[in-house]
């Protein structure tokens, strides 16, 4: 319903122009069901936005079953998950690697992550997943994310045929074209089974408490995040970064050695046994290259 060729016209390499053949489709009827399809996409994108689990319909495990919210209740508090459908469906066997993970977890590094990439001033952080966000895929050390960024000079263009599509790029279901790339967001999911519920608190007082864990994996992903931007060029410098960030340099420089912090670290924090008082500037303070190393120095066996 999108091909402008059968109203005379030929798409190529992001550029519309007048083809030889005769129209078939009436210009305004094809042009009024365009506007429609626009907006049942704005339509699916503001009920998703409107809902507790936002990336409902985005995510999906490692062997592409969608993931679907769920939750528990217990002594009056609600747990919110997502949940592969393989579960849910009584196919086990054909489930991906995380089978459930807890809802805000996962939602505040996706937020973390895109709004470091998109900013994005006077947008909530669940308008920017709605615009940015095209799949989220949970794997067992990282969370992969595909971004879409909006190619204004597109938006009058519709689906092409098969051939001229092999040069254009990907375009999502209001008709609008997008440039599309893979995040990667480092992630250690917590069992479910250990932690009963994503408000689990380990036993004994030395455990690492919710707010500074969420605390360092955001500054984890942000600095994985930056690294990212460095080394494939979308940034040339530190000072650059700082910019986006409205920060000083010396913060960004301070953080960056976090990006390649030791997996068990992180699955530490993760998991809360990390050390209780551990903090974002005792992690990054004079953090040794070697992971073997990094691990020895906050006692991580």
């Amino acid at each position: 319903m999108k091909n402008r060729f059968y109203i005379g016209e030929v798409a190529y390499r992001g550029e519309v122009h007048e083809g030889e053949h005769a129209p078939i489709i009436d210009k305004e009827l094809f042009l009024a069901v365009q506007a429609k399809l626009q907006d049942r996409a704005v339509d699916r994108r503001v009920r998703r936005s409107r809902s507790p689990s936002f990336l409902a319909g985005l995510i999906y495990d490692d062997r592409d079953n969608r993931m679907s919210p769920s939750h528990a209740n217990k002594r009056g508090v609600r747990y919110r998950y997502y949940v592969s459908q393989a579960v849910l469906q009584n196919r086990k066997t054909q489930a991906g690697s995380i089978t459930r993970a807890s809802a805000p977890d996962v939602e505040e590094l996706i937020i973390a992550a895109v709004r470091h990439r998109f900013g994005g001033p006077g947008l909530s952080d669940r308008d920017l997943v709605a615009i940015h966000v095209a799949r989220i895929v949970l794997r067992p050390r990282h969370i992969e994310v595909t971004i879409l960024v909006p190619d204004p000079a597109s938006h009058q263009l519709a689906e092409a045929d098969d051939d001229s599509r092999a040069d254009m790029p990907d375009e999502r279901a209001d008709g609008r074209s997008q440039s599309a790339s893979l995040l990667t967001i480092p992630w250690v999911p917590v069992g479910a089974k250990a932690r009963k519920g994503i408000a689990f608190e380990p036993a004994g007082d030395q455990s690492l408490d919710s707010v500074a864990r969420a605390t360092l994996l955001t500054a984890i992903a942000r600095a994985r995040c930056w690294m990212d931007d460095l080394v494939e060029g979308r940034v040339s410098s530190c000072q650059e970064i700082a910019i986006s960030e409205g920060k000083v340099e010396r913060h960004i420089r301070y953080l960056a050695p976090l990006a390649y912090l030791s997996p068990r670290i992180v699955e530490a924090i993760a998991n809360r046994t990390a050390p209780a008082d551990l903090t974002v500037t005792s992690l990054a303070r004079a953090l040794p290259h070697s992971w073997a190393e990094q691990e020895q120095k906050l006692g991580i066996n």
